[in-house]
């Protein structure tokens, strides 16, 4: 009697294992899809993430491009304040020199350089201006012993003076 008692346990136990070998095989099977799931979504996270890390480091760039370009323009706008304090006090010690009629300080703006050619062409204007029929003046020439045209108000000490400001 116990012999056909085993028998049957075995066939229970043989059965069982069947049962529980499908259930593993239905877990194992369901968490092969679960982690496929999980590693297709990583993916798309490791895409996303990685996209995102590049339009930061684009971002980033910008941002120190940006922040050299501002402290470029700061240093700019303290030059420029700089050389207009500096036009400024140049601009008073001008008006003071005019108003103490220091010699040092001319009225009169610099003459352009002149080149030898137009030197020329400028005396011989001159000369057919002088020259015409009908004209009886007499020219004055720049080479006059004592006359110097670079101040003509030092010859002549009450001559009034215009102010440059």
């Amino acid at each position: 009697r116990n012999v056909p008692e085993i028998k049957d346990v075995s066939k229970i136990s043989c059965s069982s294992k069947v049962t529980a070998d499908k259930n593993i095989l239905q877990q194992l099977e369901y968490f092969k899809r679960e982690a496929e799931k999980y590693a297709s979504r990583n993916k798309g996270l490791v895409e996303v993430m990685v996209e995102e890390y590049r339009v930061r480091l684009k971002y980033e760039e910008q941002l120190k491009s940006h922040s050299e370009q501002a402290s470029k323009f700061k240093a700019q706008e303290e030059t420029v304040k700089s050389l207009q304090g500096q036009v400024a006090d140049l601009k008073v010690k001008l008006k003071l020199a005019l108003e103490n009629n220091h010699p040092r300080v001319s009225i009169q703006p610099e003459a352009p350089l002149q080149t030898e050619d137009s030197r020329q062409t400028e005396e011989t204007k001159e000369r057919q201006t002088f020259n015409q029929p009908g004209r009886s003046e007499v020219r004055e020439t720049n080479n006059q012993p004592g006359v110097s045209m670079a101040q003509p108000w030092e010859h002549q000490p009450d001559a009034p003076r215009g102010q440059l400001l």
